[in-house]
């Protein structure tokens, strides 16, 4: 099994990339599962909980694929950011990564996706933003957006530190596209 951990801040592309992704991996009759990761649940006992508890569970038998939207790297810095849930070790990044590498046997690779184009972002953010909030004033729209393009900088500064030093691949999605399942499985 081959795992995509797909890492990138808000309306990059990161679940446009895994359904993708798994559309053509069915097409070539590949076995996938997918797992998706948000905050820490009340029912965690440690921060590391909502990704070790698949792993044990997982039916890794024949299967040719594993893709993960978000992952530690994402939890970091989104509970320290948003919650002030406090500084979490880069040990949690070693433990989560230690035991997907043990059932990913053909691999890891880290995909972190980026929007070069600010006005595509800034875009996708005023459309969300207006769709959860039809009545909100311009001035409220215009000052989430400014919040969140903020925010995107600060987690690509917080994710440089937590990544793995191989295995890392950033792909740029207004200038190249999603590349299909084909081109990524041949990365090591």
């Amino acid at each position: 099994m081959k795992t995509f951990i797909v890492l990138g801040a808000d309306r990059v592309g990161k679940s446009t990339a895994i359904k993708k992704w798994q559309s053509q991996a069915t097409e070539q009759l590949k076995i996938w599962h997918s797992l998706h990761f948000s905050g820490i649940s009340p029912q965690d006992h440690s921060p590391v909980d909502q990704f070790l508890n698949p792993v044990r569970s997982l039916p890794c038998e024949g299967m040719d694929y594993l893709f993960c939207d978000r992952f530690v790297q994402d939890m970091i810095f989104y509970e320290d950011y948003r919650r002030q849930m406090g500084f979490f070790d880069d040990e949690f990044v070693k433990i989560v990564d230690s035991a997907y590498r043990g059932i990913s046997h053909d691999g890891i690779i880290y995909i972190v996706l980026e929007n070069s184009d600010k006005d595509i972002l800034i875009q996708r953010h005023r459309a969300e933003l207006i769709s959860e909030n039809p009545q909100a004033s311009s001035w409220w729209v215009d000052r989430n957006v400014d919040i969140r393009m903020r925010e995107n900088d600060a987690y690509y500064y917080s994710l440089k530190k937590n990544l793995p030093r191989t295995g890392v691949y950033k792909l740029d999605t207004t200038k190249k596209g999603i590349p299909d399942l084909f081109d990524i499985t041949c990365w090591e």
